[in-house]
């Protein structure tokens, strides 16, 4: 029977991270507090306005999910511990990436080594619009981030890349020339929509990188399930790539905001028309797989 995986979700025990510049933290039934503002960013049912290991394996078992990558984000906050425990207490079931501060250079590099050797996560999250909020000139490609890049290119580990901003796209262009060795995961299939989509998307032909599912309900604000237009995204993609070098995943629980868990799968399974079934059990679980699990 196929495995499903999802290669997007976070944990958190409480929200503790920065957006916008100002600091963001949990309030109650899915509130958090930006700065001075309160806004609904997860469904009231979240009591607490965090998001724990127990209530994602609730929906993973619920939706037939059977496998997860934790990936982390400066918005939510440093949570590697967390993490890693999460990691310990469902065993095969969970695998996780781990958040360091790209922009302290070489003490960056020190604290990824430990994390993939002592506490056992697999790659790295850049997030550049929450990773680089006290440095917004800063860019992906720059020199100060040489050290992270070399340790990762060294360690041959996977990392995933959302791309926020129009400058991301021509720095991750000179990265992957750069870095062979790096697996390099495009998040959220590249933010679409844009004008020089299909060149990022068209990146993912050489060998070391991917392209990842997650978060394609909100690309289209306007949209409704089934996501028609998220879903002619992911087969264009499909069409230009094969089935090899795409993801499935979800961004809970922040997805939930716009649609359900089971519809964040459903949307894929009965929307992508195009794509065979064959194909589609390596983008739900396989390429996962063997990315994160081998």
């Amino acid at each position: 029977m196929m495995t499903v995986v999802d290669v997007h979700v976070h944990v958190f025990e409480r929200i503790a991270g920065i957006k916008d510049g100002a600091p963001i933290t949990s309030t109650e039934h899915g509130r958090v507090k930006i700065g001075n503002r309160v806004v609904q960013f997860l469904p009231p049912s979240f009591e607490k306005s965090n998001s724990t290991v127990e209530t994602l394996i609730a929906h993973m078992d619920w939706c037939g999910v059977d496998k997860a990558l934790l990936v982390p984000n400066v918005l939510y906050g440093y949570h590697n511990e967390y993490v890693r425990q999460a990691c310990d207490l469902y065993g095969d079931r969970l695998r996780a990436i781990a958040l360091v501060d790209v922009l302290k250079g070489a003490e960056a590099r020190e604290d990824l080594i430990k994390l993939v050797t002592y506490s056992g996560f697999r790659g790295l999250k850049i997030e550049t619009e929450s990773a680089f909020q006290c440095q917004p000139g800063e860019a992906l490609d720059s020199p100060n981030l040489e050290p992270i890049w070399s340790c990762c290119n060294d360690l041959e580990l996977p990392v995933m890349i959302h791309l926020s901003r129009p400058q991301d796209r021509r720095s991750l262009k000179n990265l992957v020339m750069r870095y062979r060795r790096i697996r390099f995961i495009i998040c959220h299939l590249g933010n679409p929509p844009y004008d020089d989509w299909v060149d990022i998307v068209e990146l993912a032909l050489r060998k070391n990188v991917w392209m990842e599912l997650s978060a394609m309900p909100a690309a289209f604000p306007e949209d409704e399930y089934p996501y028609v237009r998220a879903c002619e995204y992911i087969m264009e993609a499909y069409r230009r790539l094969g089935p090899e070098k795409l993801m499935w995943g979800s961004d809970y629980p922040g997805i939930l905001a716009k649609c359900t868990y089971q519809q964040s799968l459903e949307m894929f399974r009965k929307g992508c028309f195009s794509i065979p079934e064959a194909h589609k059990d390596l983008i739900l679980g396989q390429n996962a797989l063997n990315m994160f699990w081998s």
